[in-house]
């Protein structure tokens, strides 16, 4: 019987997955040096000169990047990522996924190809960038505030952004959908697309070749559609400023 017993735990026994330089697990290096690696590492601190890759299997928890880089490649993930100070780029690439994302001071956290998504973003100044780009890439949930920049091109999609504050760019096939403009300033370029926003406060600005549709402009909310520039689905309450220059077309919603 003891034996037997045995043998079950000795079949139940479980080894620890060994991280595998540029293949699985996370990597923390300066230059060539390797400082620390495993299948989850939580709290790490990326600094001036160091990087941070997320191989596949690989899970980063609590990273604060304050002065070097971070990859985030197929199959990795990130949680409660901090992209801060001046220099710092982060990027998350076709397969990797980043959520509870904060970027300020000048950090820029990029998100691109097939695939790559982030969630729970919250960019403020000074002078935060998000960039999302590529087809199927795309991120949800995201807080703008002072000093925010965030740019959406190349077939990529935002969804659920809250903005208070800052400057949203949406070109070259990039489309945003289900937007509360609070404040700041939003401009879609050619080829660029919104789709169901709110304008409360802040500017909504349609340029030539751009598409809005499903836009309710409020009081204290500006909405401009330059020549060029087309909007459906249109309404305007008591206090709404709505410019449209000529050549641009704006068709308000059927009561």
């Amino acid at each position: 019987m003891g034996y037997f017993f045995n043998a079950l735990l000795a079949a139940a026994t479980v080894t620890q997955e060994t991280p595998i330089d540029g293949q699985t697990g996370v990597w923390l290096t300066s230059g060539t040096t390797v400082l620390a690696s495993a299948m989850k590492m939580s709290g790490a601190v990326v600094g001036s000169g160091q990087t941070q890759t997320v191989y596949h299997r690989g899970s980063a928890d609590s990273t604060a990047v304050s002065g070097g880089s971070m990859y985030i490649l197929s199959g990795g993930v990130a949680n409660s990522l901090t992209a801060h100070g001046s220099g710092v780029r982060v990027y998350v690439s076709r397969g990797g996924t980043a959520s509870g994302v904060e970027i300020y001071s000048s950090a820029r956290v990029t998100v691109a190809g097939s695939g790559a998504s982030a969630s729970g973003v919250s960019v403020r100044g000074p002078d935060g960038f998000f960039i999302v780009l590529g087809n199927s890439a795309g991120a949800e949930n995201i807080t703008m505030s002072a000093g925010a920049y965030v740019y959406v091109y190349q077939s990529a999609v935002l969804s659920g952004i809250t903005q208070f504050a800052g400057n949203l760019y949406i070109s070259s096939a990039g489309r945003a959908a289900g937007v509360t403009v609070n404040g700041g300033g939003v401009n879609v370029y050619a080829n660029g697309s919104a789709a169901d926003f709110v304008v409360s406060g802040g500017r909504l600005l349609i340029h030539a070749g751009g598409l809005a549709s499903g836009v309710v402009v409020n009081s204290g909310g500006s909405f401009s559609v330059n020549s060029g520039g087309t909007a459906l689905a249109v309404t305007s309450n008591a206090g709404a400023t709505v410019n449209v220059e000529s050549g641009g077309y704006i068709e308000y919603a059927t009561p």
